[in-house]
């Protein structure tokens, strides 16, 4: 405990100094001046973040998983040599191919809540990523 002490006591010091250091310090808040460079400091104008379509929206919850990777053989996302046995096909077969299953992937990707609606956007978008 003797030892202890004078541990805890200098911590203690250098955290109190190290706070007084803090207060101490210049600030510079946007759109103030600033003394070092005497301009004017101003924050970043954000980006505007894209929201995601419907489609994406329901592509990232539900095909992501086995579509990102590959599972199971699913074509993945914008890999035209993956797809281009299955585009002869047509829209319509892969619609009702994903609607309803086919091979290992199971109805509407496993999310049987998604509307056909849904499911159309999600493969939308997918073939969409194969321009």
């Amino acid at each position: 405990m003797k030892i202890l002490r004078p541990i805890l006591f200098a911590a203690f010091a250098a955290a109190i100094v190290g706070l007084a250091a803090i207060a101490a310090s210049p600030m510079v808040r946007p759109g103030s001046v600033s003394e070092a460079t005497d301009t004017m400091v101003t924050p970043p104008t954000p980006r505007p973040t894209q929201q995601p379509s419907k489609g994406e929206e329901i592509y990232l919850l539900t095909c992501r998983m086995c579509h990102e990777t590959g599972t199971q053989g699913a074509p993945r996302l914008g890999n035209q040599e993956e797809w281009k046995g299955r585009l002869p096909k047509g829209r319509k077969t892969l619609l009702k191919h994903s609607l309803e299953g086919f091979g290992a992937m199971p109805a509407k990707g496993g999310h049987v809540t998604l509307t056909k609606k849904e499911v159309s956007l999600a493969l939308n978008f997918m073939l969409a990523k194969l321009r």
